[in-house]
Parts: structure tokens; C-alpha cells; sequence
């Protein structure tokens, strides 16, 4: 049995905007920072998405 999701690049994506644009998210992951972490693992699943071969 596989112990993680597989995603597509599509899912990424909802997950990268959630880090960046929800405010929930934004909220908790920057307790756990002095600058601006969620924006950070945005950049970051994108940077993925872009280079992923399809």
C-alpha cells in the first residue's frame, strides 16, 4: 500500500495557492518563522511544478 498521495501538477498548484492566498494556512506556517514561510514553500511547489516532467 502507498503510504503517500500521489499528486499531479494540478494539485500542487491548489496546494501552493493555499500557502500562499489562505490566510489560515499563512497564519500557522509563519508562527514557525521570523520572515514570510508560507510564501516561501509557495515559491517553492512552484518552482517544482514548473521543472516536473509531465
Amino acid at each position: 500500500m502507498e503510504q503517500s498521495m500521489t499528486c499531479d501538477k494540478e494539485l500542487l498548484e491548489c496546494i501552493a495557492n493555499n500557502y500562499k492566498f489562505d490566510n489560515r494556512f499563512k497564519n500557522y506556517f509563519n508562527k514557525f518563522s521570523n520572515e514570510d514561510f508560507s510564501d516561501f514553500v509557495y515559491q517553492e511547489i512552484m518552482y517544482y511544478c514548473q521543472n516536473m516532467q509531465q
